[in-house]
């Protein structure tokens, strides 16, 4: 074949499918930066990442986590981090600023668009993350669905913790109103019981009885003692009548004493009821805490009611037991003060004849 037979070529425009099939191969080995802003996105949060990358490959840039925990709070975490990339394969260190105590390893590889990560996120065992490029509004629009879905999880939250308070104050003003009823039940059966008590007249007029005994015994005495005035050998037996009626007005002052401990003893019981009685008195006067429910509030007026009408109809009797009991040791006194000052006269004119 001569050099006329060997065909020329002309050169021309390359043809559009072969640059396509170019870029797809030249494609395949990966962006050469991974500078650029990425969000990784799971159910109750968001990864936010932002890398610079410097001419030697190094990396640097913020890891932030923000997570909607289950009671409805959000936990923030803001990382430093660095790192390197060489062709697609990235790895990088997240630790907390300033004093990094623990690092977070992370690996992966940057392809377009993305960049996909296995490191343990959260506390968590090692996982794969998929980041995307980004954008800071993209991003906020993430932030601002968290924080309101965090707002309507804590106003859940405290309207739930709102109607169990009021639960315990609804339960908590039940239980006060029964302590009410009950210690209202239990003074009125008391009262019952002390006006079923007899009055124990025989018992005061048992100590009237002793104090006029040793008057007229001591009456007797100062008789004897008259009729021996005039004779001088009866001196010693005047003296000794003399000593009996003396030790007779002490033996009143004694049988006196004991009375009136029994009386102060009586009279400390009696002002602590009293006070019983008006704070019971002031019970009944109040109306009973009001309840959310109409019906329980209206039943609860009701029980209160009835113990006070109960209360009110014994407290009457009473009284009227324990005026009669003021007015009988009255009685006693007046007549321990009676028979004391015919007794004081009998030692006078015993104390004359010696």
């Amino acid at each position: 074949m001569n050099a006329e037979s060997i065909p020329q070529y002309r050169r021309g425009p390359v043809p559009t499918s072969t640059i396509l099939v170019a870029a797809v191969l030249l494609g395949s080995c990966g962006p050469r930066d991974a500078s650029g802003m990425y969000m990784a996105t799971a159910p109750n949060g968001v990864y936010w990442l932002d890398l610079v990358q410097t001419p030697d490959h190094r990396l640097t840039g913020e890891f932030e986590e923000i997570l909607l925990k289950p009671d409805g709070n959000i936990d923030y975490t803001k990382l430093s981090v660095t790192g390197a990339a060489s062709g697609t394969d990235v790895s990088l260190a997240l630790a907390a600023t300033p004093l990094p105590f623990v690092a977070v390893t992370a690996a992966g590889t940057l392809g377009w668009g993305k960049l996909t990560l296995t490191a343990p996120f959260n506390g968590r065992e090692p996982g794969t993350v998929v980041f995307q490029r980004s954008d800071l509004q993209a991003h906020q629009r993430v932030v601002d669905t968290l924080n309101a879905r965090s707002r309507a999880m804590l106003a859940e939250k405290a309207q739930l913790q709102a109607r169990r308070d009021a639960e315990q104050r609804e339960q908590l003003l039940e239980d006060r109103e029964q302590v009410v009823i009950q210690q209202l039940t239990n003074l009125t059966e008391s009262l019952r019981r002390a006006v079923a008590v007899p009055l124990q007249e025989d018992a005061f007029r048992a100590a009237e009885e002793r104090y006029r005994a040793i008057t007229l015994k001591l009456q007797d005495y100062l008789n004897r003692e008259q009729r021996l005035a005039n004779n001088p050998n009866a001196a010693v037996v005047r003296s000794q009548i003399s000593v009996a009626i003396n030790q007779g007005t002490i033996a009143t002052e004694q049988a006196h004493m004991q009375i009136e401990g029994s009386e102060r003893d009586a009279a400390s019981k009696l002002a602590a009821r009293e006070n019983e009685l008006q704070r019971a008195e002031q019970v009944c006067r109040e109306q009973p805490a009001a309840s959310s429910s109409s019906t329980e509030s209206a039943g609860n007026a009701t029980t209160r009611a009835s113990a006070c009408a109960a209360f009110y109809a014994v407290r009457e009797q009473y009284r009227q037991k324990i005026a009669k009991l003021e007015s009988r040791f009255r009685q006693m006194e007046a007549a321990y003060q009676h028979e004391r000052a015919v007794q004081a006269q009998i030692l006078r004119v015993s104390e004359q004849l010696q």
